[in-house]
């Protein structure tokens, strides 16, 4: 969803550039699995993801929060050390 929601204009054209993102969704997945080492198949259906974000507004969502995944990943490396 932070990927998609980078790729909202901040200020014209966000209906237009939402309709597009939709559109080429695969091409979008290809780019988020490519960017975090993850295989397609660890992606959600398109069409029906495609569906389902149709009911929102992608840059209502809010952007992800860097700090708080560090953290994240620092608990889960502790974790696994012990």
């Amino acid at each position: 969803m932070s990927h998609l929601r980078n790729e909202m204009p901040s200020m014209f054209g966000k209906k237009e550039k939402q309709d597009k993102l939709l559109a080429g969704l695969g091409q979008e997945f290809q780019k988020i699995a490519i960017a975090n080492s993850l295989a397609l198949g660890d992606m959600p259906q398109v069409d029906s993801f495609r569906e389902k974000l149709k009911n929102f507004r992608l840059d209502d969502f809010a952007k992800l929060n860097q700090k708080l995944i560090a953290n994240i990943d620092e608990v889960r490396n502790e974790k696994r050390k012990s």
